[in-house]
């Protein structure tokens, strides 16, 4: 167990060193040719076992080939893990640096639908719902992983419960201006209005809903 462990992280290194060559040192490098070398021998032991027998050259082209037919795929799942990671990361921190690694994984995340759902499952896990709320915006214009999408937007009108005031409730319809989620602040301000209506909190955040949408149409 303990040698298949070493060869899995020996294999992972050999294949960053192919993705970032140069970067290395002299004990890494060895190390990432002798990943190289188990990769390959997994492969050969894979097809030999299928009954396929390449010639000696035949080995690496064939696992040069499945290299790039998966690279897409593995440089998706980094992109996720990372997006993932900084939505946790914001959690330490408060204000605009909160704000800028948010927008930073979203930015990460991009137009992959299971990064953005990686993105909007965190953000509620930590009851980050702006940021939550702009993920799966950003995942309906998508066409991919519609399942994930109902299940999210049922997870955040679960979540979407009525602040204990109307001072909340602003700051609530606030915080969704800052992170760009000019609708749903929009959503939840009627909400909001029709729990205290006329409250001076409210419009005020009123006046500022109406500010951004005319941000967004001018």
């Amino acid at each position: 167990m303990q040698r298949q462990a070493e060869d899995s992280a020996v294999g992972r290194r050999g294949v960053l060193a192919w993705m970032r060559p140069g970067q290395l040192d002299e004990g890494d490098y060895r190390c990432s040719m002798r990943g190289m070398g188990g990769i390959l021998d997994s492969l050969g032991s894979l097809l030999a076992a299928a009954g396929v027998d390449l010639p000696p050259w035949g080995l690496p082209v064939f696992a040069l080939i499945v290299m790039l037919v998966l690279l897409p795929r593995i440089f998706a799942n980094m992109e996720t893990s990372r997006a993932r990671r900084l939505v946790q990361r914001s959690r330490g921190v408060e204000g605009d640096e909160r704000v800028r690694m948010e927008q930073k994984a979203l930015e990460v995340a991009g137009a992959r639908p299971m990064s953005l759902v990686a993105v909007a499952d965190e953000a509620i896990r930590i009851r980050r719902s702006p940021l939550a709320v702009q993920a799966v915006e950003r995942l309906a214009e998508t066409d991919g992983a519609r399942d994930h999408l109902r299940r999210l937007r049922k997870a955040l009108r679960n979540d979407d419960k009525l602040p204990g005031s109307a001072l909340a409730a602003a700051l609530v319809v606030e915080r969704l201006l800052d992170a760009g989620a000019v609708g749903e602040a929009g959503r939840r301000l009627g909400r909001f209005e029709k729990r205290w209506p006329g409250h001076p909190d409210l419009q005020v955040a009123a006046r500022k809903v109406q500010a951004a949408r005319a941000e967004e149409e001018g």
